[in-house]
């Protein structure tokens, strides 16, 4: 997951420092931090593009399946040979070989929707969805945040 981490953790940051800087009075409320808060959540990444026109029907698919679902799923898309394409999408999309667009993975799983780690969106369903959140994971990601008023200084430690 080094790519998708990268690429998550310098966007929030990037987000979260410009939130900051732009509304000087902004602070961290409503910070939850016990166990409830804890749950299964599911990666769905999606290969798009900016010129593509299949694309815009295959996301209202993938937004009618996840509605609902607030954050148990977490949505990227790839821009994938389009303006908007950054390097970690590139070379996620050479590693599982996307040839065409769209194309979605779920947890970078096998199996879920297709024989490969790769499927149409279109197939996607909710039902692959609730068995997917319904699935014990193997990994928890725990985050500790902090900032300071005075320097603006977000610190992020995973």
């Amino acid at each position: 997951m080094k790519i998708f981490g990268s690429v998550f953790f310098s966007f929030w940051s990037l987000v979260a420092a410009t939130a900051l800087l732009a509304f000087p009075s902004c602070k961290l409320t409503n910070v939850v931090k016990n166990e409830a808060t804890v749950g299964n959540s599911i990666l769905l990444e999606n290969f798009t593009a900016d010129w593509c026109s299949s694309c815009y029907y295959e996301m209202k698919n993938i937004n009618k399946q996840t509605a609902g679902l607030g954050n148990k799923v977490i949505l990227v898309s790839h821009h994938w040979k389009d303006d908007f394409a950054i390097s970690h999408s590139k070379e996620l999309g050479s590693f599982y070989k996307v040839s065409g667009i769209p194309l979605s993975m779920i947890d970078r799983t096998k199996g879920l929707v297709s024989d490969g780690v790769i499927f149409y969106p279109g197939k996607l369903t909710r039902a692959v969805l609730d068995k997917k959140l319904a699935e014990p994971k193997s990994v928890t990601i725990l985050l500790t945040t902090s900032y300071s008023e005075g320097s603006k200084d977000i610190k992020v430690k995973v």
